[in-house]
């Protein structure tokens, strides 16, 4: 096999185990990390042939990880491959000759994996000689890794018995007499040591080469008890089983070490427990330390899904993470601040007692110019007073755009690397966030242009109506507010009911611009145009435009079934449509038109009044004429604030 290694450097576990497996499972010695910090460590003990990095890690930037692996002696022309599920994020790497040597993009298929390594890693062929006519017992209570382990040894031309403990495989030693023993350390019932102290007592097993193999138990001081209790070698294990052929060629030939007195054994036996133990204890809480970030993540990736749903305030946005943060990740405060128009910084957002908010604007304070933080993700340490809480600012940018600073305390003096990750993990999903409500809301304000203009060609068509889709669409707003409709369904009224006479463009001239009375005919067909609007608006599937489509055909309909198009009667009318024809009538009765002058405010009320259960849904007309004063204020070009009490249905 390869001499030097494949560096995975990948933070989700499940993915690194099958990079890993499928790689090894073709021949190739894989070495694992998890981050940035353990690969640089893991690259500097032994010099990878290849490097797989994932672009995302949680503790360095992808080009800083990619300079520090370069960086290291004879590592100039290292192969580094990069992985992502973002094809943007490898895009933004692909024009530059000093950056990644190839890209592979989430989920890896196998056979284009093994294909890109292969560019730049040479196999070895292992030498399958060694075991013949020799029988092996393998020791190892975990069934995956003992299946993988027993198809590498009878590659290797070994008899392999198969043992599911310690117990179990001095048992089968005792049985079989093998030639060679490779075991597992940690097991119940019996662990490596014992079975290896075992074996050394057994006279008939004695001589018997022991290896033994661990993920957990590979400091020198472990590598020495194995000698002491009469292993030939320990190994660490790895998907591949590097260097176990070689081991055991070594070991055939040779006599096991002489075992230490029981005694000396027994109390480093104990020592050695205890250190795995505590080294257990730190993974344990360095685990639970990074879960604990990713459920923070995750809570605050759904916390801007969900503002992002319900607001188009960047403050929100804000508030709401976090609010999260403080809540999940132990935070004593947190506080975002804004580019204001002269360049300086002016907060927005803070949570946290406020005393620790106050500490927190004080700190910021005392950085000064250093909190200008521009480069995307740049961060820096705030100065702290004896035992004061630990904190950092990071910068929040919106592509290239700088948009400022996330500042973050913790209620301890203690930063430390996932901290760091932390505090640039939320800036860069709060960044995102308002970069994607920014789209948003331009992709909001274009839809809403193209639907203006849309309107206004049926307007200009007719001048007496000039900015009558806009009063009625406020108006259409209004009501639907006051009738207890959320925000979001009110808006998508207003935008839509601007289209509600979108129809007329199917209108003649010589009946939409007649100055006097409609024939007969001439008003039939001036009623076709709630059907052309609706031929127009139907069927795009979006539901703006549906619910256009659908006010542009009911909006003329009568609560009692004598309205047109289709004669509807009370609730069968859309509620939207409903709502549009009280909006439309009073407008239409407050506007001149070319065959009449403008109605006062007062003749057109008594006039609604008079169709309140026939021509209009008595609900409907009654909550516009309790907003009169609101309808009059947007009447005279004024907005309204939404928020006034609903009306009981």
């Amino acid at each position: 096999m390869n001499s030097r290694p494949i560096l995975v450097i990948e933070d989700n576990p499940p993915l690194r185990k099958v990079v890993g497996v499928t790689l090894a499972s073709a021949g190739y010695r894989v070495v694992e990390a998890r981050d940035g910090r353990q690969a640089i460590e893991r690259a500097a003990h032994q010099l990878p042939a290849v490097v797989l990095q994932d672009l995302m890690l949680p503790d360095v930037e992808a080009a800083e990880l990619l300079g520090a692996l370069r960086g290291l002696p004879g590592a100039a022309d290292l192969p580094v491959i990069a992985i992502s599920g973002s094809r943007s994020a490898l895009d933004s790497f692909a024009h530059d000759p000093e950056a990644f040597s190839d890209c592979l993009l989430k989920p890896v298929e196998a056979r284009r994996l093994l294909a890109t390594v292969g560019r730049y890693a040479e196999l070895d062929q292992r030498d399958a000689t060694v075991g013949v006519g020799r029988g092996l017992l393998l020791v190892d209570d975990n069934r995956a890794q003992r299946e993988l382990a027993r198809m590498l040894l009878t590659e290797l031309g070994f008899a392999v018995t198969v043992a599911a403990d310690g117990a179990e495989g001095l048992e089968r030693a005792r049985e079989l007499r093998p030639d060679v023993i490779v075991s597992d350390v940690l097991m119940p019932r019996l662990d490596g040591f014992e079975l290896c102290r075992e074996v050394r007592r057994d006279p008939g097993l004695a001589a018997v080469p022991l290896v033994l193999m661990s993920s957990s138990y590979i400091d020198d001081a472990d590598r020495a008890l194995a000698g002491r209790v009469g292993a030939n070698a320990l190994l660490e294990r790895t998907p591949d089983f590097w260097g176990l052929a070689d081991t055991l060629r070594q070991c055939l030939p040779s006599r096991p070490p002489p075992t230490a007195p029981a005694a000396e054994l027994d109390a480093e036996y104990a020592q050695r427990l205890r250190a795995q133990l505590d080294r257990q204890v730190a993974a344990n809480a360095e685990l639970s330390q990074r879960l604990a970030l990713q459920s923070v993540q995750l809570s605050v990736l759904a916390g801007i899904s969900n503002v992002l749903t319900r607001s188009v305030d960047v403050r929100d946005v804000f508030g709401e993470v976090l609010a999260r943060c403080l809540e999940v990740a132990g935070l004593a405060a947190a506080v975002v601040l804004l580019h204001d128009q002269s360049g300086g910084l002016a907060g927005v957002e803070a949570v946290g007692a406020a005393h620790d908010v106050d500490e927190l604007r004080g700190r910021l304070e005392e950085l000064g110019d250093g909190a200008r933080l521009a480069p995307p993700g740049d961060l820096v340490e705030l100065p702290a007073s004896v035992g004061g809480n630990a904190g950092v600012a990071v910068s929040l940018d919106a592509g290239p755009e700088p948009l400022g600073v996330l500042a973050i305390t913790w209620g301890d003096p203690h930063l430390d690397e996932i901290r760091i990750a932390f505090a640039r993990t939320i800036a860069g999903q709060l960044s995102d966030g308002v970069a994607l409500q920014r789209a948003i809301g331009q992709l909001g304000a274009s839809r809403e242009e193209t639907i203006s203009r849309l309107a206004l060609a049926a307007e200009f068509r007719d001048n007496d109506t000039a900015l009558h889709t806009e009063r009625v669409s406020l108006y259409a707003q209004l009501l639907a507010e006051r009738l207890g409709l959320d925000p979001g369904e009110a808006e998508l009224i207003r935008v839509a009911s601007v289209m509600h006479d979108v129809g007329k463009i199917g209108v003649p001239d010589t009946i939409l611009l007649k100055p006097g009375p409609l024939t007969g005919a001439e008003f039939e067909q001036m009623k076709r145009h709630t059907q052309f609007g609706n031929q127009i608006l139907a069927g795009s599937g979006v539901e703006l435009l549906d619910v256009a489509a659908s006010v542009a055909l009911h909006h003329h309909e009568r609560f009692d079934g004598t309205g047109y198009p289709a004669g509807l009667a009370g609730e069968a009318i859309p509620l939207h449509g409903r709502i549009v024809a009280v909006a439309d009538v009073f407008d239409a009765l407050t506007s001149p038109r070319v065959y009449r002058p403008a109605f006062n405010v007062d003749s057109a009320i008594e006039t609604m009044r008079a169709g309140r259960g026939t021509q209009f849904d008595p609900r409907a007309l009654d909550a516009f004429l309790e907003s009169l004063g609101d309808v009059l204020a947007i009447r005279a070009g004024r907005r309204v604030s939404p928020g006034a009490p609903a009306v009981a249905p």
